[in-house]
């Protein structure tokens, strides 16, 4: 979908961009990431030490024994870190088919594939901003927080434009359509 379908008439755009998949996927599920990592390292180091343990015969029926519980571990953290990292790909997918609109009149964070998804904030709506620097990676701009589950990421995330180059630059160009959208109106929506 162009960006011209995207806008309604006298709309202009004033600021295009896409975030870095990878960086992307990275800040909505670190933490994922993280589990998934661990636990695949705990599978590989269980299957280097004992490699794939056949299932002993039951002495006591009752009893567990210790190689069938080093078996659950192995499949356990490989099937869970497997999901892990196809969750992480899926957030990267979704980054690359996302595009970032400032308009004159809105912001617009339209994701196309699988499950489209389109937020469009009207600028005299958005009374948080937020530029949030990186150590590593792009920055972000943040409009609201929210604390959901969805498919882009589980927990408290900022919506807005997500690792994004040159993120202070955008932010001010927000702040900036934001005036002059109080400017050219003779009262705007809190007063």
């Amino acid at each position: 979908m162009s960006e011209k379908s995207l806008l309604d008439p006298g709309e202009e755009v004033l600021w295009s961009g896409r975030p870095n998949a990878m960086w992307f996927a990275i800040r909505r599920a670190w933490w994922l990431l993280l589990v998934a990592t661990a636990l695949l390292t705990v599978s590989v180091i269980l299957f280097v030490h004992f490699g794939r343990p056949a299932s002993p015969p039951p002495a006591d029926p009752s009893a567990i024994h210790p190689i069938a519980i080093v078996r659950m571990f192995q499949e356990m953290g490989t099937g869970f870190g497997v999901l892990g990292v196809l969750f992480a790909l899926w957030l990267w997918l979704r980054a690359v088919q996302t595009t970032y609109m400032l308009t004159s009149r809105r912001v617009v964070i339209n994701t196309a594939g699988l499950l489209p998804r389109r937020t469009s904030m009207p600028l005299e709506h958005l009374r948080f901003i937020e530029f949030r620097s990186k150590i590593l990676g792009p920055g972000d701009v943040v409009f609201n927080e929210t604390w959901r589950p969805s498919l882009d990421g589980w927990g408290r995330r900022g919506e807005g434009f997500i690792a994004i180059p040159d993120a202070s630059r955008v932010e001010q160009m927000v702040r900036a359509a934001i005036e002059q959208t109080f400017a050219t109106r003779s009262r705007g929506p809190w007063q």
